[in-house]
């Protein structure tokens, strides 16, 4: 991956980086966005699953970088360049799961509606046992996300529940894709936590 050959970090950034400060996480994700988005159009050969990967990878790097053990310069390159090709496999191995799962409807799935109550999203044919777990399973994230401040839910619901891009949610929300990258970490982060309590 030649474009991330180069890229040196500042350990000053980074040490930032490692306590959630906001402009620190910006400068990784203006620093490492556009390898990792080159590296997943060049393998996916598709623009909506390589946005899909940047914002996986970048979830997991922040969700990572406190437990991240800096030894010499090109180790954090090489990190993200590693959190970066796993995402890329995980979309290969959804495609292909996608493609072998074309006439399933996809029930698991959440929509906005099913999230604000309208009820939720099952395909015909599912048990009714599966039914049950499923409408609890949205019920207590529906729940989860109510006890989230209004920033926070809405980029999980535009992000998650919409299925929208980075570059969408931002238009959407008035801010830099850099910056909802950071709050959809830390929204996730805490819909996790609220979830295991």
């Amino acid at each position: 991956m030649s474009k991330f050959v180069s890229l040196i970090v500042d350990p000053a950034i980074l040490a930032r980086a490692r306590r959630s400060e906001p402009k620190a996480l910006e400068i990784l994700y203006k620093t490492f966005g556009a390898p990792v988005l080159t590296l997943a159009i060049r393998i996916l050969q598709r623009r909506d699953l390589a946005d899909e990967v940047l914002q996986d990878t970048f979830v997991e790097v922040f969700r990572l970088l406190p437990a991240f053990s800096w030894t010499r310069n090109g180790s954090l390159v090489r990190w993200i360049e590693a959190i970066a090709e796993h995402q890329v496999q995980r979309a290969v191995r959804g495609q292909k799961r996608r493609c072998r799962e074309v006439a399933m409807p996809r029930s698991s799935q959440l929509d906005l509606q099913s999230i604000g109550g309208m009820g939720p999203f099952v395909a015909h044919g599912t048990s009714p046992s599966k039914v049950v777990v499923h409408n609890e399973a949205i019920d207590r994230v529906h729940r989860a996300l109510g006890q989230m401040k209004t920033d926070r839910r809405n980029v999980v619901l535009l992000s998650h529940g919409c299925g929208l891009k980075t570059k969408e949610v931002a238009a959407r929300l008035g801010r830099s894709p850099q910056a909802v990258a950071v709050l959809l970490f830390r929204a996730v982060r805490e819909l996790r936590h609220i979830l295991k309590c």
